[in-house]
């Protein structure tokens, strides 16, 4: 991999990084935002919701409060005849306040006088028997201690939830006692929940089958509790609203808002849900898309961008700076130079490869003087030697020589190039008694031994040879040298003739010594004895003679001396047998 695709590799990575980053802070911050801005408003619309409701109860309250303190209530609920309410339960009342219901009762908790008016129909409707109980259940609470002050919430009837409220009257002389109570009612009906769409521009939709509502309950699993009444009276008539919330996407283009609210028992309970588009989401994702959209193209122009800046001002500079290095290397010409024009870190780079080359160069150039010198002391000393070196291949074929010096070629004739189309066995010739195999034991290791070599003209030429294999760059070599040995062969020869020639006068002296002495006996013996003749002259002679065979012997003797020496000092070998036979040979 070169520095071109390591340098797109490393930044297309840090772009692809860039963008996985970019991608990701867009995702879980931008889109999380706006995510929670629509969260917020739909919170909003919900607490509106919910505010609505708290409004609508207090507003019923309040009226009942206001009616229980009327003179006409209490004279009505202390003595039916004595007071006239027919004139508050006419449409027109119902109308006014917005009201479904309105009932008296008496301190026992029975039912006086009311009635159930039809906002949308504009009409009087009766009611039936079991809302008429659940109502009068729903009074039958408000007179237990703890609500005193009135009781007020939401109950479940069967014809849907309704927001409901009881005052009791207290007597105008009797203090703290209760005449009767006040219960006011409002249907959940479409009018309201227009009302409640209006306040939040999105629909309200009303969940009351039990089933669905339980399922859908695992919305609220956040809420520790989830029982306590919508309306809770503190004192000094302070209001505290309970509606659980719950907002979760309902698909991809939608947002989900449910109110939790229970009745006034908490026994039941009734979910409002509040569906919005989710524009802020969308339109925030469009934008993040086209953000992240728009950042890829300018990460991809960026990158592409930078790597033409790279590509002009350092990668094709260093491409051609490597090429001429390689160049220059393959050549191993270190008098060439790389070029580069610039100011930067690659010039400098340039300037040093140059002098590394210049240092090279002049480095090359003294190792070639000292090569060339030792290659000329190695030619003097390998040619102006007398004896013969020979190097020849020793592989599994046949070896050439592959180095001769001008001593092989004066003394055996052959110019250096026919010696290397020729082998060892082709100069030497095998004929030494003594020591057969010379060849095989030359290419297995060192080895010292004496062969002839053949001449160009047919000459043979004793050598003693000393021969050892070396490593020539890989290959196994044999190196030889050669000392002519002509004299010393002729020397031996001639030491050889000696001795042979001693032997034979040691016997001729021998018996030339026996043939004198006998006969000069008979003579001696002879004049001894006084026969005719001089025998002064007589014994002279024989002086003379006795002279001669004594120095006959002495000359044996030094004979004798002179081959035992040539026989333990020079190795020259002597035959006993011979020397006998060349005696009686002379005899």
């Amino acid at each position: 991999m070169n520095i071109r695709q390591k340098t797109v590799i490393i930044v297309a990575t840090v772009f692809s990084i860039l963008i996985v980053l970019h991608i990701a802070t867009y995702g879980l911050f931008i889109l999380g935002s706006y995510s929670d801005v629509e969260e917020n408003i739909l919170k909003q619309d919900l607490e509106r919701v919910v505010t609505a409701f708290g409004d609508d109860i207090n507003h019923l309250d309040s009226v009942a409060v206001e009616w229980s303190n009327t003179e006409s209530v209490r004279n009505y609920l202390n003595d039916e005849s004595s007071g006239n309410i027919k004139g508050l339960l006419g449409p027109e009342t119902f109308e006014r306040l917005q009201f479904n219901l309105i009932n008296f009762y008496n301190a026992e908790g029975e039912k006086l006088d009311g009635a159930e008016y039809d906002l949308v129909n504009y009409e009087f409707k009766g009611v039936d028997y079991i809302s008429e109980s659940a109502i009068k259940e729903f009074n039958y609470h408000s007179y237990s201690p703890e609500n005193r002050d009135g009781l007020m919430g939401i109950i479940i009837l069967p014809k849907g939830p309704v927001m409901i409220t009881s005052r009791p009257v207290a007597g105008a002389d009797s203090g703290d006692e209760i005449i009767g109570t006040i219960v006011m009612a409002r249907y959940f009906d479409d009018r309201m929940l227009d009302r409640l769409s209006a306040i939040t521009n999105f629909p309200v939709i009303p969940v009351t089958d039990s089933e669905e509502i339980n399922q859908k309950m695992e919305r609220f699993s956040d809420y520790d509790e989830t029982s306590y009444p919508l309306v809770t009276r503190y004192e000094n008539d302070l209001l505290y609203l309970f509606a659980p919330m719950d907002i979760t996407p309902a698909d991809e283009d939608n947002l989900l808002g449910t109110i939790l609210i229970n009745d006034v028992y908490g026994d039941e309970k009734i979910l409002f849900e509040i569906t919005i588009p989710r524009a802020v989401y969308l339109q925030g994702k469009s934008t993040v898309i086209f953000s992240i959209l728009l950042f890829i193209l300018s990460a991809i122009v960026m990158e592409v961008v930078i790597f033409l800046l790279l590509e002009k001002f350092v990668l094709s500079r260093t491409s051609k700076l490597s090429r001429s290095v390689n160049e220059i290397g393959k050549k191993r010409d270190f008098s060439q130079r790389v070029v580069d024009e610039g100011s930067d870190e690659i010039s400098s780079l340039s300037d040093g490869i140059n002098g590394m080359l210049g240092e090279l160069e002049s480095s090359q150039k003294q190792l070639r003087t000292k090569l060339d010198v030792t290659e000329e002391r190695y030619r003097l000393f390998f040619n102006s030697g007398n004896d013969i070196v020979l190097v020849c291949g020793n592989g599994k074929g046949p070896g050439r020589f592959i180095e001769v010096n001008n001593a092989a070629v004066n003394i055996l004739g052959y110019s250096k190039e026919e010696f290397s189309g020729m082998g060892p066995e082709e100069i030497i010739r095998e004929e030494i008694p003594d020591d057969p195999g010379f060849l095989r034991r030359m290419k297995e290791g060192h080895s010292f031994f004496t062969v002839y070599f053949v001449a160009k003209d047919g000459r043979e030429i004793p050598f003693e040879v000393s021969a050892h294999i070396f490593n020539n760059f890989g290959t196994p070599a044999t190196l030889m040298i050669a000392r002519d040995i002509t004299e010393r062969v002729e020397n031996e020869n001639m030491r050889a003739e000696t001795l042979k020639q001693l032997e034979k006068n040691i016997g001729q002296l021998a018996v030339l010594n026996d043939h004198l002495r006998n006969p000069l006996q008979v003579i001696m013996s002879h004049v001894l004895l006084g026969e005719d003749g001089n025998p002064e002259v007589i014994l002279n002679q024989i002086e003379e003679i006795t002279v001669i065979v004594h120095k006959l012997d002495k000359g044996w003797l030094e004979s004798l001396k002179i081959r035992d020496y040539l026989v333990r000092y020079h190795g020259m070998n002597y035959d006993e047998d011979e020397a006998k036979r060349n005696r009686e040979d002379n005899q």
